[in-house]
Formats: C-alpha cells, sequence, structure tokens
C-alpha cells in the first residue's frame, strides 16, 4: 500500500512514544493522520506540529472508542490504516515473600484486570471497529482494502519474571494475530504484530534504573532502548509491502530475556 497523500490513518496511542514518532513519518510521507489518545496536551501539541488531527479516546471504553473513531472518520474520512499502540503492565509477581516479615502476598487481581483490558480488550476493541469501517471500502490499486498493525512485546515470548499480567495480555495479542488475519484475509485486509523490544518510551520512566540496566544487557547489540523512530520505520514497511501478513515480528536487537 502506498504511503502518500490519498492514505487516511489512524494511530491509536499517537500522541507519544511509539505512537507519535509513526505519526511523524506518516505525515512526513503527505498522509492524513488522526492521532486517538487519552493525553490531549500531547496529542493537540503533536497535531499542531505536525499537520494531524487529534480526538480524545479511552481505549478502555467501548463508546469511547466508537466516538473517537466516528470523530476521525467525519473529519478526515475512512481510514484505510491502522496503527494500534496503547500498553502498559509493570512489575507484579503472582505470589511472593516479603523479605522482611515473611508476609505472604498475591498480585491485585483487579490490577491484573486492569493491565488485561488496557493491553487485550483495548486491541481487540479498537481493530474490530477499524475492520468493520475498511469493510465498506474499496479494494485499493496495489490489492488491499487496509492494513492493521499491532502491537505486542518480546515478553509475551519470552516471559520474564514478575510481569505474568503483561505477558498475559501481549501473549493474547499475538494469538489474535492469526485469527483476525484469517477472519479479514477474504476482505483483502491485512494484520500483523510488531513485537518490541526495550524501547524507549515514557513507560519506561517507572521502572527502577537497576532493573534498566539489566535490560540493556538482554540486548545482542546494540545494548540500547529502541527509539521511537525505528518502530516506526518498521510499522511503515508493514503497510507499504503487501507481503506482510499474519505475521509477528520481533523487534528487539536481538534480546533474549
Amino acid at each position: 500500500m502506498q504511503i502518500d497523500q490519498a492514505l487516511i490513518a489512524v494511530v491509536v496511542g499517537g500522541a507519544s512514544g511509539m505512537g507519535a514518532a509513526t505519526v511523524e513519518q506518516l505525515r512526513a510521507h503527505g498522509a492524513t493522520v488522526a492521532i486517538l489518545d487519552k493525553n490531549a496536551d500531547l496529542g493537540n501539541a503533536l497535531a499542531t506540529r505536525t499537520g494531524a488531527s487529534f480526538f480524545p479516546i479511552d481505549v478502555m471504553d467501548e463508546s469511547s472508542v466508537v466516538a473517537a473513531f466516528e470523530a476521525a472518520r467525519h473529519k478526515q474520512g475512512q481510514e484505510r490504516v491502522l496503527v494500534h499502540t496503547p500498553g502498559g503492565g509493570g512489575l507484579g509477581a503472582i505470589a511472593w515473600r516479603e523479605p522482611q516479615g515473611g508476609a505472604l502476598r498475591r498480585h491485585d487481581f483487579a490490577r491484573f484486570e486492569r493491565i488485561i483490558k488496557l493491553n487485550l480488550n483495548s486491541t481487540f476493541l479498537c481493530a474490530s471497529v477499524a475492520a468493520q469501517g475498511m469493510l465498506g471500502l474499496p479494494v485499493g490499486p496495489e490489492g488491499d482494502r487496509g492494513v492493521i498493525v499491532l502491537t505486542s512485546s518480546v515478553a509475551s515470548v519470552d516471559c520474564p519474571a514478575a510481569t505474568g499480567a503483561y505477558v498475559a495480555a501481549k501473549a493474547g495479542i499475538n494469538g489474535l494475530t492469526l485469527s483476525i488475519a484469517r477472519d479479514l484475509a477474504s476482505e483483502a485486509i491485512r494484520v500483523n504484530t510488531i513485537l518490541p523490544g526495550n524501547f524507549a518510551t515514557p513507560l519506561i520512566k517507572d521502572v527502577p534504573e537497576e532493573y534498566k540496566a539489566n535490560m540493556r544487557k538482554w540486548n545482542l547489540h546494540p545494548k540500547r532502548f529502541g527509539e521511537g523512530h525505528e518502530y516506526a520505520s518498521l510499522a511503515l514497511e508493514i503497510i507499504r509491502n503487501g507481503y506482510f501478513n499474519a505475521a509477528q515480528i520481533r523487534l528487539d536487537a536481538g534480546a533474549r530475556i
């Protein structure tokens, strides 16, 4: 699929990090882009700087998601591309013994549910809303009706300790990839998932420094955090390259946890 002035895209989670970098690169190629994000300050600032449009969204609320997509379509038309980047988790074992005093603890189940909802539920919801809209489009000159790019994590495969909720959510996205690609194949809509490794996103600031130092060591080369533009570069190649479908693509400097 060609990325030019004729392309209409929606980037969910597009106000910061990997999503913002994707907005910037899509706009640099002339695409019309809607930023859907909860952070209005960052979203509006990026929209002003790049010429994109901003629409507020709560990805964990169905009515908010539907309203945001409808508002974006009212302004710019039906999207052919969805890039979905929201996520987050944090550290937390399923159960543990306190080092001082020996008290026995378990993972807060409400927190588990929130992590699943933020990562997995929002992915399915946004993909379904986008796909429904794409079904109404004609097939483009290069054979695609639409392209959906989802975001998982290498943690979904390598399964580090104390991240069970996050791993479960991201592994669910991996499972969705082939299944919904099968659902949409006859409609000429491609679905692919990027599995980033250690990236310098806003979420990483909450990770303890000692843990971040260990994260860098997991990489083969280079031993640094990935940058948003590196994610965006792959997202745009997935859009362009019509032979990418139902793929789960690691982007991780060779990291193995």
